[in-house]
């Protein structure tokens, strides 16, 4: 009797595992390229976030990391094209920044970008202030990262922050004193 309970909760373990690990995950991949090959089709916003939450909201062991990234690398790549209408991009940028994992470095970064992107397209102040955020909060997790801190002296330069930019730059000095480009910069501020 033992012997058959134990064999039955190993096949019982074994069917889970194959549902959460490799089920679900195939799942969940299905709805990201069902969602994001939809794109060209959606007409409005509502139709776009209908498909994406599916996919979001599907509870999968592994993926959501994965569908974040891709997603917004995907994103980010539609607010550059230039018939994309402000309001458009913006929700877009807004929506998936409500899905991102607050310590993952590429997806915090990818947020920067869209907001660099938007300040690029728009010059809206507030969108440059959203670039420095996410700048700020890769920072915060690592510091001596260095998209971070080129992002940040890029972003100063761009906006004329001479001051910000000169300590940025600074800093980058300290960790790649070889940098000569930065050294051109700073000095011809």
């Amino acid at each position: 009797m033992i012997k058959k309970t134990v064999i039955a909760m190993i096949i019982i373990l074994a069917l889970t595992s194959i549902y959460s690990g490799a089920y679900k995950p195939l799942a969940k991949a299905q709805m990201y390229i069902k969602a994001q090959s939809g794109v060209p089709t959606y007409r409005t916003m509502e139709q776009l976030v209908t498909e994406f939450d599916k996919m979001f909201n599907f509870r999968s062991p592994i993926g959501q990391e994965e569908v974040i990234k891709f997603t917004n690398s995907n994103f980010g790549t539609l607010i550059m094209n230039e018939n994309q209408s402000e309001i458009a991009s913006l929700s877009l940028v807004q929506y998936v920044e409500d899905k991102i994992f607050e310590d993952n470095v590429v997806q915090l970064l990818q947020l920067a970008g869209m907001y660099g992107t938007l300040h690029s397209r728009f010059g809206r102040q507030e969108y440059l202030n959203k670039t420095e955020e996410y700048y700020k909060k890769v920072r915060e997790i690592g510091p001596k990262l260095p998209h971070a801190l080129y992002g940040l002296f890029n972003l100063y330069k761009r906006s004329g922050q001479t001051e910000k930019m000169k300590e940025i730059g600074g800093k980058i000095l300290e960790l790649w004193p070889s940098d000569d480009n930065i050294k051109q910069i700073i000095q011809h501020t």
